[in-house]
């Protein structure tokens, strides 16, 4: 239908079928053929044919070229964003959980997680609480999730107030996050 769109605006534009499938490297009975399968699509004659090649404009072809303009705009916005969302989604996020964040804390704070950073893929590593933090150290994890308050230098450690399970301040700064309820 795009295709059809831009064909039509070129035959618009050029006021010859001819010309049109000269600059689009094809048949001009192909061009035809676009038109009138657009024509057909559309239930609307777009061009007045006349014997000496000659192609007039109708009333509707004028709507269409005025609307055509915006259509196709949004359409090349839309497949921007559809293939930023495939790029964006290559960020992953590696985070670290002990075994009682990743049973208690996870299962609710997981599709927050999602819901808020759409663009980001989740790894989830379960292990020790020493071992998160460690991961953490050795940039392997963005985000540690443990129960135990531990101190450690280059990592911030956030408190979440108890049993809420959405953590706090998902900067990251200079190596990771810890955060411990």
């Amino acid at each position: 239908m795009f295709n059809y769109l831009k064909t039509f605006r070129l035959v618009y534009e050029t006021r010859s079928f001819s010309l049109t499938a000269a600059q689009l490297f094809v048949t001009q009975p192909t061009i035809s053929h676009q038109i009138k399968q657009l024509e057909a699509q559309l239930g609307v004659q777009l061009f007045q044919r006349s014997g000496n090649h000659d192609v007039e404009p109708t009333a509707a072809a004028q709507i269409l070229y005025a609307d055509s303009t915006q259509l196709l705009a949004t359409w090349q916005t839309t497949t921007r964003k559809l293939e930023a969302t495939t790029q964006q989604k290559s960020l992953m996020v590696v985070l670290g959980a002990s075994q009682t964040i990743a049973l208690t804390l996870l299962p609710d704070l997981i599709p927050q997680l999602h819901a808020q950073f759409p663009q980001a893929a989740l790894r989830i590593k379960m292990m020790n609480s020493q071992q998160v933090l460690q991961q953490l150290q050795a940039h392997q994890l963005q985000i540690g999730l443990i129960e135990k308050p531990v101190v450690a230098n280059g990592i911030e450690r956030h408190r979440t107030g108890g049993g809420d399970a959405r953590p706090t301040g998902a900067h990251r700064r200079r190596h990771g996050h810890l955060v411990d309820p």
